[in-house]
């Protein structure tokens, strides 16, 4: 009895003394913990850029990556922030561009910061431009359009953006996953819901 009640005390103890570390330091002490942390998701991104031998790919993943890892620093009481930055980061790591782009949708409409706020237009502007490269690049005859994507979303003028997105868009040559992944593009960066989808239809062929 006397053992069973001496354990019941430790384990309180134990108990307690967690639950006072996390009120002093809050749920971001612990963030980035895991195996895969913010810092090291960037750090593969930048090395999978320098293994494609892409110039222009690699140029954006440097610039992205100083951004997130800004974004990182600036909002660190904010864990929804981290959480979005991580699922972007570990699905174009596992080669899923459209649940890469929808995480970045997700991260645009947060609550955050005035500070805060035009490092993740940024960080958003700088995914779409590096997902761009990455996925349409290598798309025939559609070089322009591309190079005109990426230069528009790094000046953060995604307006500039939609005409040439629209053009990719009404391809026949793209796969399931390049159709989901402009299609997801659209609908982040044309102002007001639903008119991405009006876009489209709009378009021969869908």
């Amino acid at each position: 009895m006397m053992k069973n009640d001496y354990m019941f005390r430790i384990g309180r103890a134990v108990a307690l003394t967690w639950g006072m570390a996390w009120m002093l330091a809050g749920p971001s002490a612990l963030a980035g913990t895991g195996e895969h942390s913010l810092k090291e998701l960037v750090g593969e991104l930048e090395d999978v850029a320098t293994e494609k031998a892409d110039p222009v790919l690699e140029s954006v993943a440097g610039e992205w990556a100083g951004k997130i890892k800004e974004l990182g620093r600036e909002a660190r009481n904010n864990p929804e922030v981290e959480k979005y930055l991580e699922s972007a980061l570990q699905n174009i790591l596992g080669d899923d561009a459209p649940a890469a782009m929808d995480a970045l949708a997700k991260l645009g409409n947060l609550k955050v910061t005035d500070e805060q706020l035009g490092l993740v237009k940024e960080v958003v502007n700088l995914g779409g431009a590096f997902l761009t490269q990455e996925n349409f690049a290598g798309l025939e005859g559609a070089e322009s359009d591309v190079s005109r994507i990426v230069s528009a979303l790094r000046k953060g003028d995604y307006m500039a953006a939609i005409e040439p997105l629209k053009a990719i868009a009404g391809r026949a040559s793209l796969t399931d996953e390049q159709e989901q992944l402009v299609q997801t593009m659209l609908e982040t960066y044309v102002p007001g819901a639903g008119q991405a989808k009006e876009l489209l239809k709009k378009i021969p062929g869908f």
